[in-house]
């Protein structure tokens, strides 16, 4: 899917946009002018405790973007007369309980520490790991593979 902005003249002119997806699939979020040209915008990863509108809102940059895993929900700003793309990609995705508190795990190095030893675990460079989103219970992380 492409998106654009079309007739606005200013860089300031924004919006949010939310895309739902039927089966939980992970999406890639891309800027730029051409599909060729474009660059990947990573994810912010969900800690719970956060509003989704303080992650992306019309402040935020150009592509910025959050997947809510738990409702097949990719929410990206718009901002300019740039195109955004969103790509459906090949990734497995897990589901994990910690025994660790939400508050703990985010407070912490927890993010890094696990993207970076789950990679090791895999033998696998740690850029293909991501936190997509977490949730309160004994901690429920969810995490993709690319």
């Amino acid at each position: 899917m492409r998106y654009q902005l079309q007739g606005t003249t200013e860089e300031n002119d924004s919006i949010t946009v939310t895309v739902h997806y039927v089966r939980p699939e992970t999406v890639r979020v891309s800027v730029g002018a051409t599909k060729d040209t474009a660059v990947e915008v990573e994810a912010t990863p969900g800690n719970p405790d956060l509003d989704i509108n303080q992650i992306v809102n019309l402040a935020s940059d150009h592509g910025k973007n959050q997947w809510f895993f738990t409702t097949n929900h990719v929410k990206f700003a718009l901002r300019g007369s740039d195109f955004v793309y969103l790509d459906i990609i090949d990734a497995i995705q897990l589901t994990m309980r910690l025994d660790v508190s939400s508050d703990d795990f985010w407070a912490t190095s927890g993010p890094t520490d696990f993207i970076d030893r789950l990679s090791a675990v895999l033998g696998i460079p740690s850029y293909r790991v991501r936190i997509v989103d977490t949730y309160r219970g004994s901690t429920v992380l969810v995490a993709r593979i690319l």
